[in-house]
């Protein structure tokens, strides 16, 4: 009896690496290699009215998170966030054009698509305690064709912050919940196009 303890001491010290460490995550889309592309984030007018900063960041990060792991991505080139933004904003209606003629429009033969359809910092009818949460849909069009008007590739993710319940505006700032909602949905769209390391115990 006395040495039964060391099987569940190694035991413990290596579900406590396995926790503190990160694992190798590969790209569920490869095929921006040899392709130029641009990262477009859309969203409901509700959303934009409410987080009216949103969209600018998401597009900044996302594009930054990529262009940095280019050497893993090997795209030929990319559209910079502050060019596309200026296209959204210089074209109020660029939601009512095929995705090819957006790609088109940008010149690129590769369009990633970010759908912000849900982003929210509490439950409906209780603004005290936190309890954010972001949905996104990311679709990839292959806009060889200019009429391209389907995703070729499509994941969507439904992203918590904070973690744990029970979190109020006495423990973390609105900024704090925006900022941290905002860096997961850019990790999260970004890390589906570059192999990289995760944390072992992410909570999103």
């Amino acid at each position: 009896m006395a040495g039964c303890w060391v099987p569940a001491l190694i035991g413990g010290m290596a579900q406590s690496a396995h926790d503190t460490g990160s694992s190798l995550k590969y790209a569920e889309y490869e095929d921006l290699a040899g392709h130029n592309y641009a990262v477009v984030i859309q969203t409901t007018r509700g959303i934009a009215g409410e987080y009216p900063q949103l969209v600018g960041v998401l597009t900044n990060a996302v594009s930054k998170r990529m262009i940095g792991a280019n050497d893993k991505i090997q795209a030929t080139g990319v559209v910079p966030g502050p060019r596309v933004l200026e296209f959204q904003y210089a074209t109020p209606r660029w939601e009512a054009w095929t995705y090819g003629k957006v790609a088109e429009h940008l010149g690129v033969t590769r369009l990633i698509i970010v759908d912000v359809h849900e982003f929210r910092l509490y439950e409906p009818g209780n603004r005290y305690v936190w309890n954010g949460r972001a949905g996104v849909r990311v679709g990839v069009v292959e806009a060889e064709d200019p009429g391209a008007v389907d995703f070729s590739f499509t994941k969507d993710f439904y992203i918590p912050f904070p973690d744990d319940v029970g979190y109020t505006q006495n423990d973390m700032s609105t900024a704090v919940v925006i900022a941290n909602l905002q860096e997961r949905v850019a990790n999260r769209v970004a890390w589906l196009f570059f192999d990289h390391d995760e944390p072992n115990r992410i909570e999103y």
